[in-house]
C-alpha cells in the first residue's frame, strides 16, 4: 500500500519539529513518504533532508484548509493508496504507520486515539478510548453536532478522499469536520482503533475545547455555523442548523448580557472531555 504520512508545517511549529521527525524515525514501518506542505518555515528541506528518509516538500501559502487540499490532491494525483494524517504539533506512537495501514486494507477511514499532554496535563491522558471501544464505528449523523476525527489520529484511502477535499470551501476552518463528514455523507464509516495513539500537545494556541474563553467559545459558535452553511447542499438538517447557529452568532455579537449567560452555560455544561464543538449547543439545548 503507498503511503503518505501528510503535514503541514508553519513557522509556529518549530519548536515541535524534532518531536514529530523523531516519531516518524520510530515507525516500526517506515514504508512511507513524508508529505509536507509548508507554510513559510524557512531551512525545512535542509531539516527533512538530514533523516534519511522519503520526502516531498509542497511550498504554499493560504489558509488551513487550503493548505490541506493542496497536499491531499497531490496524493491522489501521485498514486497514493492511503494518507495518514498528523499536526506539526503532535507525534505518534511506533506502531501507527503498521497499524492503520492494516486496517485500510479492510476499511476506507480509519481513526485512532488521542492522547493529550502538556499544557495543564500531569500526565498523558487519553481522550478517545472514553468513548468509543475497538473497531466502534462512526458514521455521519454521528459528526452532526460535534467530531472526533482530526487531522492528527485519522487514516483514509485516497478512493474516498478527492471529491470530498475538494467540496469544501477554503475559508472552512474547521476543515477536518467537513472533510470527514463529506466522506461519510456517502454511505461509509470510520472505524476506531485503541491499538495505536497519536499524542495529541496542548498548547496556548489549541487547549480551547478543554479550558474556553469567552473568545473560544465566540469563536467556536461561528465556526459550527460555517460548517453546516458548507453543507447545506447535503440535505435540510444541515440547512436548520445553519440558520439556528447564524441567528445564535448574531445575538452573541450584539447582545452582551447574554453573551456572558450563554457562555457561562457552555462552561457550565461542558463536561471533562468534550470533543471538538460538542460543547457549543444552541440557547434551547442549555436551557437558556
Amino acid at each position: 500500500m503507498k503511503t503518505a504520512v501528510l503535514t503541514v508545517i508553519y513557522p509556529k511549529a518549530r519548536p515541535y519539529l524534532n518531536d514529530l521527525l523523531g516519531s516518524l524515525q520510530n515507525q516500526t514501518d517506515r514504508d512511507f513518504t513524508f508529505v509536507v506542505v509548508n507554510d513559510g518555515l524557512a531551512g525545512l528541506e535542509k531539516k527533512l533532508k538530514k533523516t534519511g528518509s522519503p520526502f516531498k516538500m509542497l511550498a504554499d501559502t493560504g489558509t488551513p484548509a487550503h493548505l490541506r487540499k493542496i497536499g491531499i490532491r497531490w496524493a491522489c494525483r501521485m498514486g497514493f493508496d492511503a494518507i495518514i494524517f498528523l499536526d506539526a504539533d503532535d507525534r505518534m506512537d511506533s506502531r501507527r504507520v503498521e497499524t492503520v495501514k492494516k486496517m485500510l486494507s479492510k476499511h476506507a477511514v480509519v481513526f485512532n486515539d488521542l492522547v493529550l499532554f502538556g499544557r495543564a496535563f500531569k500526565r498523558p491522558t487519553p481522550l478517545l478510548s472514553r468513548r468509543f471501544k475497538e473497531g466502534g464505528r462512526v458514521r455521519a449523523q454521528d459528526l452532526l453536532t460535534m467530531n472526533c476525527l482530526g487531522l492528527s489520529n485519522t487514516s483514509v484511502r485516497t478512493d474516498v478522499t478527492g471529491e470530498s477535499a475538494r467540496l469544501v470551501p477554503d475559508s472552512i476552518r474547521a476543515f477536518d469536520w467537513a472533510f470527514f463528514t463529506r466522506i461519510l455523507l456517502k454511505g461509509r464509516e470510520a472505524v476506531f482503533t485503541r491499538k495505536t495513539r497519536t499524542y495529541y500537545r496542548q498548547h496556548a494556541a489549541n487547549t480551547a475545547p478543554f479550558a474556553p474563553g469567552e473568545k473560544d467559545i465566540l469563536a467556536a459558535v461561528r465556526i459550527k455555523a460555517d460548517h453546516y452553511k458548507a453543507l447545506k447542499s447535503e440535505g435540510q438538517k444541515y440547512g436548520e442548523l445553519a440558520k439556528t447557529f447564524s441567528k445564535l452568532a448574531a445575538r452573541l455579537s450584539r447582545d452582551r448580557s447574554f453573551k456572558k449567560t450563554y457562555c457561562s452555560a457552555v462552561r457550565n455544561a461542558r463536561g471533562r472531555y468534550p470533543l471538538w464543538w460538542e460543547m457549543i449547543k444552541d440557547e434551547k439545548e442549555l436551557g437558556l
